[in-house]
């Protein structure tokens, strides 16, 4: 299934087949390194051909655009002739889709002159309280000010919800509803025990445990708790813990498309997308964005399946080329 040559081997949709390829980008890069020992090529463009046919159109995932290792896509990367050239023709074909996650203020100081001279316009997704001078405690210098993503708007990129803060970014809104449901955190990969919400002993050291970590900090704790305590309320009131979970975050997801259309000085009507933080798209999540009036939302890492509420995304980096 992989077409390869002796000078080039594509690795390009690594995120889209992952039963075709490596599911992961640290396991891509050591079978890069492995395809450079046996070929005895130092070429910089490895992609990844599946031989498939692309049924529906391909939606591209860029992050930064800065010279990072792993997580960005490089600016000479980008910029290079036949990087935007593939893009602009796949654009014009109707076959891509560009997006830009987390609103990273490359965006508008790099991409967005370089795709405005051949008239592509893009989707960027926005942490709303990253945004530079959101007056948010979570505020960025990192991310676009508001000023900037009026700019983007007005250039014609669309502008989809991501996360309302860094925090919640980070712990998804997969694990957050199964969170408001259960009152538990038990993802092992945020703290290292299943903890009650309810127990204050059990809280506090959740607290302790994960307040310095940068994913869950005290006001995210809070809002698990709180949101947890709704979900109980309406479920006394003779709603299922689904129905409530998915009430529960309704209101999130509603608020947060006017809070972005706030800082972005746009119509609500303006933000219709959602992008999923880390990929995650349970159905109850789905649902509840499609409540909150949001048309369409995009996974990642091949975890979508095209369908309005759960589209699936090349995640592009220096490992990655457009296929």
């Amino acid at each position: 299934v992989w077409i390869t040559s002796p000078r080039y081997v594509d690795l390009a949709a690594t995120s889209v087949y992952p039963d075709l390829m490596l599911p992961t980008l640290a396991p891509a890069a050591r079978r890069i390194q492995d395809i450079r020992d046996r070929t005895k090529t130092t070429s910089d463009l490895l992609t990844l051909r599946p031989a498939v046919n692309f049924q529906a159109p391909i939606v591209l995932e860029y992050h930064h655009v800065v010279a990072a290792p792993d997580y960005a896509f490089g600016p000479e990367y980008f910029v290079s002739s036949g990087h935007i050239q593939r893009l602009a023709r796949q654009y014009a074909s109707g076959s891509h889709l560009i997006t830009f996650d987390d609103g990273y203020r490359s965006a508008y100081d790099l991409v967005l002159p370089i795709l405005a001279t051949r008239q592509i316009p893009a989707v960027i997704s926005v942490v709303n309280e990253a945004t530079r001078d959101s007056g948010s405690p979570e505020r960025s210098t990192h991310h676009l000010s508001r000023a900037e993503l009026h700019a983007l708007a007005q250039a014609g990129w669309s502008l989809a919800f991501h996360a309302r803060t860094l925090p919640e970014h980070e712990l998804g809104y997969e694990n957050i509803a199964q969170i408001f449901r259960r009152g538990r955190v038990s993802n092992p990969n945020f703290v290292p025990m299943e903890v009650n919400l309810n127990d204050p002993l059990a809280y506090a050291y959740l607290k302790q445990k994960v307040e310095g970590s940068g994913y869950l900090p005290d006001h995210l704790l809070a809002t698990l708790k709180s949101g947890h305590q709704q979900v109980q309320q309406l479920v006394k009131q003779g709603r299922s813990p689904d129905q409530a979970t998915i009430q529960v975050l309704t209101h999130i997801f509603y608020q947060a498309r006017y809070r972005l259309a706030e800082l972005a000085q746009v119509p609500v009507t303006y933000i219709d997308t959602f992008i999923y933080p880390n990929s995650d798209s349970g159905w109850m999540v789905q649902q509840a964005a499609k409540n909150a009036g949001f048309v369409r939302a995009y996974a990642g890492g091949a975890i979508g399946d095209d369908s309005p509420f759960n589209r699936r995304r090349l995640w592009m980096n220096d490992f990655t080329a457009i296929p």
